[in-house]
């Protein structure tokens, strides 16, 4: 990381996937610059930072834990569903 590559070869295997809905979920800034790294290809990549130290480049969302962020997208589902 921060390379793209292993993302790009995935998308690339699978060209039903829309790459620029593409989300990256991490705790360090390498995996937020590799969410950059992607949306510079794709022209889109949401970074979600778990944990709430300062890390470095700013992340699109923050959240505590990974389970904070489970919650969050499951609370975002069943909203979607109604």
């Amino acid at each position: 990381k921060p390379s793209p590559g292993l993302v790009l070869d995935w998308l690339g295997q699978h060209p039903d996937v829309d790459g620029s809905l593409s989300v990256v979920v991490g705790d360090s800034s390498v995996d937020l610059e590799l969410a950059r790294s992607v949306a510079t290809i794709t022209g889109n990549c949401a970074s979600i930072q778990i944990g709430d130290k300062d890390i470095g480049p700013r992340a699109d969302a923050v959240f505590g834990s990974l389970w904070d962020f489970a919650v969050a997208v499951e609370l975002g589902t069943e909203e979607l569903n109604q």
